[in-house]
């Protein structure tokens, strides 16, 4: 529904300004129990002091979730992390993994409404489409780094908000 509201342009966003933990942390309380199933190494990697972001919260955890979720799917032992840091104007947030990894030919489709890199998961192939609509939206960038055999690393970045000042008051003339 939402892929269908987005292309209508009847979507409704919920714009804020927002630390980058609080879109990490509902993603990482998602995946957690997954990961500690599989015994793999979760790790957060968000420094303090990053500049907040403007978007819709719920959405970009959404993106948060779904790369996390993908990682934790794809590794059968050692680690997934997720990292944050400042690059200019951007925030840049990486999702790294030590699993299967994705050929460049499977990467080149990723993005792409039911395409999957894989047919060993279930879905039909919307959920990193989605990622990229919502990526898109804020005016970031999404994308992979991966080969066969070791690991992925999936990556979006997120415009910095830019300073808010509150409107100065009106002085009231009698």
């Amino acid at each position: 529904l939402d892929i269908s509201r987005q292309e209508a342009g009847t979507l409704h966003w919920n714009m804020g300004v927002h630390d980058v933990l609080s879109i990490i942390e509902p993603a990482v309380v998602v995946v957690k129990s997954a990961a500690e199933a599989k015994r793999l190494r979760l790790e957060v990697n968000i420094p303090a002091g990053l500049p907040p972001i403007y978007g819709d919260k719920d959405r970009l955890s959404r993106v948060a979730t779904n790369l996390l979720s993908n990682a934790v799917k794809a590794t059968s032992e050692g680690l997934v992390s997720i990292s944050a840091e400042r690059k200019g104007g951007e925030i840049l947030i990486r999702v790294f993994d030590t699993g299967i990894g994705i050929s460049e030919a499977d990467q080149a489709r990723l993005f792409k409404p039911f395409s999957r890199a894989t047919d060993r998961y279930d879905g039909v192939g919307v959920g990193l489409y989605i990622c990229k609509t919502i990526v898109d939206h804020h005016g970031g960038n999404i994308g992979v780094e991966s080969a066969p055999g070791k690991g992925s690393t999936f990556y979006f970045t997120l415009p910095v908000a830019r300073e808010y000042r509150a409107p100065a008051r009106l002085e009231q003339r009698s």
